[in-house]
């Protein structure tokens, strides 16, 4: 890898591809070691939407749905260092700190569209997308059908849907998908330990059926 890729890259994300990032967006090292290092690792595993009416996701609800339905799209609030979207507005937005992290990939109306397929096919398949940075597994989201979805008794919770997250980026932290026979799961591997004893890290993710994905390390075989 070129020296200095890393940085360069950064530069890139930050300046000049800041208004195509989705709610996938991690920004800092910071963002990745609260699913990374922490002793607790939870991730948020409700599918997203890019309408303005979707679900209220902060603790402001009355800024959020303005703020929300002026620019037309859901803000990923959870990734501004300020959880209430007035402080997170006027102390990142406001000061250049930070922008916007909108929601441009529809994942609720993904699941509504193949859940649809449940009339036609006998044997359902699971969708697999990637490079959303949010990966999913038996998510949360808001059924329109009126189906159940295969093999649960929720109707809120998409069992035929799995996102990678990302291949890779710059802050230590990648997601895969690991199939193995029938059965796939959501793992993510990182390093830990200095630079002159570097160990590997892999931590898998399950679905709480409440809308997170808990991790939990496993040992490296």
């Amino acid at each position: 890898m070129p020296p200095h890729a890393k940085a360069v890259g950064e530069v890139i994300s930050e300046c000049i591809a800041w208004a195509f990032q989705g709610a996938d967006r991690i920004w800092r090292i910071s963002d990745t070691r609260k699913w990374n290092s922490n002793p607790i690792k939870e991730f948020n595993n409700v599918l997203s939407r890019t309408d303005s009416n979707a679900a209220i996701a902060s603790g402001h609800p009355d800024l959020e749905v303005l703020l929300e339905s002026f620019m037309g799209h859901q803000v990923a609030w959870e990734y501004f260092e300020n959880k209430d979207p007035y402080m997170a507005f006027v102390k990142e937005v406001c000061t250049g700190d930070e922008f916007f992290k909108y929601r441009h990939l529809d994942e609720n109306s993904l699941a509504n569209a193949i859940l649809h397929w449940k009339v036609d096919l006998k044997d359902f398949p699971t969708i697999i997308c990637g490079h959303s940075h949010e990966p999913r597994d038996h998510s949360r989201f808001l059924n329109s059908k009126a189906m159940l979805p295969p093999d649960t008794k929720d109707p809120n919770i998409f069992t035929r849907y799995m996102n990678t997250g990302s291949a890779g980026r710059f802050e230590n932290l990648i997601w895969c998908i690991e199939v193995i026979g029938s059965t796939a799961h959501v793992y993510s591997w990182s390093n830990s330990g200095t630079a002159s004893k570097i160990a590997m890290r892999k931590v898998r993710w399950d679905s709480d059926l409440k809308g997170k994905l808990i991790g939990k390390e496993v040992e490296i075989k």
